[in-house]
């Protein structure tokens, strides 16, 4: 049951230790040693199932001291092998009328996210345009102190409309498990 030809156990438990301790944001980052500690790793250990993680695009070094964050092929490969009650982490919308402290956190994650994947997807000016200003929306709705989740919604409709268009399956993927119930 490995996740990738040349990957171990360790590696497999490593990485989806680094996709739950970062819920998944790509711009999150963790101690390899914690993760390591957690999963009875020493240093040695650890270092080893990061250093695998790195060489295979699942994980990015973020420190010198051991800092390191998980990649958007890191999280799709994670998302594969997490059991479905795990899934739950993933961030999610909700449909209340407006959005909690929970929904503003998936909502930030989730943004976060997307702005780290933008100068990868190599979009046509009036795309880039587009999708820009959703972000911004969604932004602005997320200064309120109450907003509204169906002004959210449309926006990242709209996102998830785009990147389709654009190919960029692991950002259409996460934003459309974010506004999945």
């Amino acid at each position: 049951m490995t996740m990738h030809n040349e990957m171990n156990e360790k590696e497999e438990r490593f990485l989806i230790q680094l996709y739950q301790r970062t819920k998944g944001n790509l711009s999150a980052q963790v101690s390899l040693y914690e993760i390591g500690a957690e999963l009875e790793l020493n240093r040695e250990q650890s270092s080893r199932a990061a250093e695998t993680l790195m060489a295979f695009g699942f994980a990015e070094i973020r420190t010198l001291s051991g800092g390191i964050s998980i990649s958007g092929d890191g999280v799709k490969e994670a998302e594969k092998h997490v059991n479905a009650s795990d899934r739950g982490t993933a961030p999610k919308l909700g449909n209340k009328a407006v959005i909690d402290e929970n929904g503003r956190e998936a909502v930030n994650t989730v943004l976060t996210n997307l702005k780290t994947m933008v100068p990868e997807m190599g979009l046509a000016f009036e795309l880039l345009e587009e999708l820009m200003a959703d972000m911004k929306t969604v932004a602005a709705q997320m200064i309120s102190p109450r907003p509204k989740t169906a002004i959210v919604r449309e926006c990242f409709v709209s996102l998830a409309n785009m990147l389709e268009k654009t190919k960029k399956s692991q950002g259409h993927k996460m934003v459309k498990d974010f506004l999945a119930d």
